[in-house]
């Protein structure tokens, strides 16, 4: 059993006898859907019926994810280079299955999300887990230091769950040329992308690859426009790539729901002002959790610049436990305070804590955090 069903399931148990949970540890944007997005729910859940979309995705859900992408990343492509999934972690599973065969190596850059490790055993390929540096980040000296001739597939997630960094453009230029050197792919994750507290505009993998030779980009309605639960996603690749994961995906799932891509096409569309506020909502939030973490934490970290998270040392919550189970588990039992045990990313002296959580949820979360500690220094 994993560290993260341990803790859900602690979760379940302890919501069922009645305690009130204060979750931190959640994944997703918990706002209200953005007014355009209503309207297209209500308008689209009117139709008589729903038909089987083609296995690619609606033309004009695709079409306007093709326009999304060249105003909003500067990345040209056509619907030959593009398919859309189930969320984004579907395509990244269509991915992974395309790129991976038996007894292949993937590359995992530490922190890693979970289930990157969990889609290359799908695929009985090997992980080889690259170590970051004190920023979270991975060099072409530490893919060096990891590489061996089985490498295939390199899993670079931009903007990053659960550490919230972002890679320059220079730093992704020496990364897509190390992967051509090694003839491998770069799966590069962007569905928090979009996701920019500070404007740094960290470019997507494709504007730096147009020919999409050495990489495979993840894109995603689930993060960008708090769309979670409707499950649309997308795969940007080559042609012929595309054409490999189509046909995996027509005997999967066959297509993804019509519903759902009507009201992507129309998020898409309108991604301006619906970015914004979703934007500005979530900063307020990284704000509040970071005014406890500096003055009540005396924390000396950077707000992250993206993504919905904090990933901090458990040393910053207790001296004596040594294991982010340990701590995650005490939190829970104690306090009530739900947090992600950062084992589950490959760090096991940290902790994941979101801000996509409401923000009462964030400021009851945060005090209650902090009680703990000074009860337990």
């Amino acid at each position: 059993m994993s560290d993260t069903v341990r803790i859900a399931q602690q979760v379940v148990k302890l919501r069922t006898a009645g305690q009130t949970i204060w979750d931190l540890g959640v994944g997703e944007t918990l706002i209200p859907l953005h007014s355009t997005i209503k309207k297209s729910v209500s308008k689209y859940s009117s139709a008589e019926r729903f038909n089987y979309s083609p296995v690619t995705g609606l033309a004009e859900t695709i079409d306007a994810f093709i326009e999304y992408m060249f105003k909003r990343f500067e990345v040209s492509i056509n619907e030959k280079n593009c398919l859309v999934t189930c969320g984004g972690k579907h395509g990244s599973y269509l991915a992974s299955k395309l790129t991976l065969s038996p007894g292949d190596n993937a590359l995992l850059c530490r922190p890693y999300w979970p289930s990157y490790s969990a889609q290359a055993r799908i695929c009985n390929a090997n992980t080889i887990l690259v170590p970051s540096n004190d920023s979270f980040k991975v060099s072409v000296d530490d893919l060096d230091k990891s590489y061996n001739k089985n490498c295939k597939l390199l899993y670079l997630n931009n903007a990053n769950n659960p550490s919230g960094v972002l890679y320059s453009k220079s730093e992704l230029i020496k990364l897509l040329a190390w992967a051509r050197n090694h003839n491998i792919t770069i799966l590069s994750d962007e569905v928090y992308l979009a996701i920019d507290y500070e404007n740094n505009h960290s470019p997507s993998l494709a504007t730096l690859d147009p020919n999409l030779d050495n990489s495979i980009i993840i894109q995603s309605c689930s993060k960008s426009f708090a769309m979670t639960g409707l499950r649309v996603g997308f795969v940007v690749a080559s042609k012929q790539r595309i054409n490999d994961i189509t046909a995996l995906q027509s005997q999967t799932i066959g297509n993804t729901s019509a519903l759902a891509q009507l009201i992507a096409k129309d998020a898409l569309l309108n991604y301006k002002v619906i970015e914004k506020a979703l934007t500005d909502e979530l900063k307020r939030r990284r704000n509040l959790m970071a005014d406890f973490l500096f003055k009540s934490f005396s924390w000396k970290g950077k707000k992250p610049p993206t993504s919905l998270y904090y990933f901090l040392p458990i040393s910053l919550f207790s001296k004596q436990i040594k294991t982010s189970l340990e701590l995650s588990l005490r939190l829970l039992n104690e306090v009530g305070i739900c947090v992600v045990p950062g084992s589950a990313f490959g760090q096991d002296n940290y902790v994941r804590l979101s801000f996509g959580a409401e923000s009462e949820t964030i400021r009851n979360g945060m005090q209650k955090l902090y009680l703990w500690r000074k009860e337990n220094e």
